[in-house]
């Protein structure tokens, strides 16, 4: 995944791990993200089984649009698979596609598991009009400006008169992200805990951060499909502006 995630601690899974690992991103048909490195096509997919031809073991991956054409293209074989665990930390792997059918490709296990050991390792600019909802107290909703937001935490602007605690425990939020026309994806978090609260040097608007401590696998699921879409229409959309720059 793009962004601070090389530069984080990491647990590296080998041997049955593996298996078990794989077997539960299957079972729970989690998205995943597979991108061929050395081009810039990102896809979303889920793993289908582990499959077994000639006395070895295969992962096999739901085929997307364009994968063997891209494959052929690149020079190689090598792809990197990307996910979160059911508690949002991120994981990432490379392997090699032994073969492509039209639902199905076909590759090698991994050799290791990369397993990142923070939850916030991504961070999404929010675009506009984009707000936490949270009611601090029985009857009362507050709204908040978001300043960014990843699958580990929210930061946003309150104006003075709001007072928030560092470590404090909050409850029941709402970010609320405007899609196409009028629509929403409204994530809930049902706890979330403050990390930071700066304000600013005229005093008018206080950064908070918050870290989302619970949040459900449905919504986690809803929101790291989010999460992987937007980074892969912004990964595609800077390499084109290089892409073009370099022509010029």
């Amino acid at each position: 995944m793009v962004g601070r995630m090389d530069k984080q601690p990491t647990e590296i899974i080998q041997g049955e791990k593996i298996i078990e690992v794989l077997r539960s991103l299957i079972d729970s048909r989690r998205i995943c993200k597979i991108e061929i490195p050395q081009t810039s096509f990102i896809w979303l997919t889920i793993l289908l089984e582990i499959g077994k031809e000639g006395g070895e073991s295969y992962l096999l991956v739901d085929g997307v649009a364009e994968f063997e054409k891209v494959l052929a293209q690149a020079g190689h074989r090598e792809i990197a698979l990307e996910f979160f665990e059911k508690d949002g930390v991120p994981c990432q792997f490379k392997t090699q596609v032994v073969r492509c059918q039209q639902k199905k490709i076909w590759a090698m296990l991994p050799l290791e598991i990369q397993r990142f050991q923070k939850r916030a390792f991504y961070r999404l600019t929010a675009s506009s009009g984009t707000e936490i909802v949270w009611s601090p107290e029985a009857g009362l909703e507050r709204k908040a400006k978001v300043r960014d937001y990843g699958m580990g935490g929210v930061a946003f602007f309150i104006d003075g008169s709001w007072a928030f605690r560092k470590e404090e425990m909050i409850r029941h939020l709402d970010l609320n992200i405007p899609q196409r026309g009028d629509d929403w994806l409204k994530i809930h978090i049902s706890l979330a805990q403050v990390r930071r609260v700066e304000k600013n040097e005229l005093g008018r608007e206080t950064l908070v951060a918050l870290e989302f401590l619970e949040v459900s696998e449905a919504m986690r699921e809803k929101f790291g499909r989010h999460i992987f879409e937007t980074q892969r229409l912004l990964i595609r959309k800077v390499k084109n502006i290089l892409s073009f720059s370099r022509n010029l």
